[in-house]
């Protein structure tokens, strides 16, 4: 088995978190010098990096949003995963008090850097910030000043801002129709592919006014055999009254399988609609999209779930998917699972 001491992973956006995690446990070689593993890239909004960063950086609603805060610069913290969870703490003691005496914390420090860390550079490439500065914003933002928050205001047919959060969930007299739409992906993450595709569904109701509101947002990874228990569970929940549609493939075989889940689901007693789209995702999104800048969608306040992250009452990830799409299959961290807003 493979011992090592140190590693060294540049562009580390350019592989997954599981694959970071992996190599840590290899880190385990007799050498008499401290195990380490370091880590370089660039600013990415999208990538699973963000969230080892997020302490560093000014919040949303500072003017500096998503800068780094020079205050927390190189600061080390202590870190814990618990069941795939990271868990912070300012101190190992901290960590252990909370978590157990038997566990052994992470230390954890961010350095980030920006042309003014580089004198050799700025010497021997004079030009180098003027480039920067000539940058479109969002790039000037990214390279010249490490914001992990900069994104292009055009790049997304989806701006968050525009989908308000609700807290309280309309009674059902107020709706005149709730459905579940469904977005199927049977195949676990594995070494050929460690960000597979979600298995995901969004429950949305339009109400009597003609608005409508996205009331729930499950997604996971599973197999083909759990598909119909996963469904029915959802089912089980939103009661009978809420018509489940499902994503019917071209294919002769898959649509002989889905037209057989159908079936079954109907038995347990509830309404299910297979519908195959004829346009792509793209085109099924933009009234979606168009409907949400209009103040036409809102959105029950926690109402996303990531089952197989463990994520739970908490919009962000269903927000960031929406932010990212923009028509284009690109595959790892950049997913469309939720996409299926249009298609109802």
């Amino acid at each position: 088995m493979i011992q090592i001491s140190n590693v060294f992973f540049d562009e580390v956006s350019h592989t997954s978190e599981e694959s970071i995690w992996w190599l840590w446990s290899r880190l385990r070689s007799r050498a008499k010098n401290v195990h380490s593993l370091t880590m370089t890239m660039n600013p990415d909004p999208d990538n699973w990096t963000l969230k080892y960063a997020m302490w560093y950086l000014y919040p949303e609603g500072h003017e500096l949003a998503g800068r780094p805060d020079p205050e927390k610069n190189g600061k080390v913290r202590y870190l814990l995963r618990i069941g795939g969870d990271i868990v912070w703490g300012d101190t190992r003691e901290e960590l252990q008090e909370k978590y157990g005496y038997d566990k052994s914390p992470i230390s954890f420090r961010a350095l980030f850097g920006t042309i003014d860390d580089n004198p050799p550079l700025q010497l021997s490439n004079p030009s180098y910030r003027q480039n920067l500065e000539a940058l479109p914003t969002v790039e000037r933002e990214r390279l010249l000043y490490g914001n992990w928050f900069a994104r292009p205001a055009n790049s997304s047919y989806y701006k968050r801002e525009d989908l308000t959060e609700i807290v309280e969930v309309p009674p059902d007299s107020d709706f005149s129709k709730i459905v579940r739409a469904y977005d199927f992906a049977g195949t676990l993450p594995h070494d050929g592919n460690k960000e597979t595709d979600y298995f995901a569904s969004v429950k949305m109701g339009k109400l009597h006014t003609g608005d409508y509101v996205i009331l729930e947002v499950v997604r996971t990874r599973i197999t083909f055999g759990d598909w119909e228990q996963h469904i029915l569970d959802n089912a089980f929940r939103d009661g009978n009254k809420v018509e489940i549609i499902l994503p019917q493939d071209p294919n002769a075989a898959a649509k002989a399988a889905t037209s057989l889940l159908a079936r079954s689901i109907i038995e347990h007693g509830y309404i299910v609609r297979t519908k195959r789209s004829s346009m792509g995702k793209l085109d099924s999104f933009r009234p979606f999209a168009a409907a949400v800048e209009n103040g036409n969608v809102s959105l029950v306040k926690g109402c996303a779930t990531d089952l197989w992250n463990k994520v739970y009452n908490d919009n962000d990830f269903f927000h960031k998917e929406l932010e990212a799409f923009d028509g284009k299959r690109r595959g790892g961290q950049h997913h469309d699972d939720e996409i299926t807003l249009g298609r109802q």
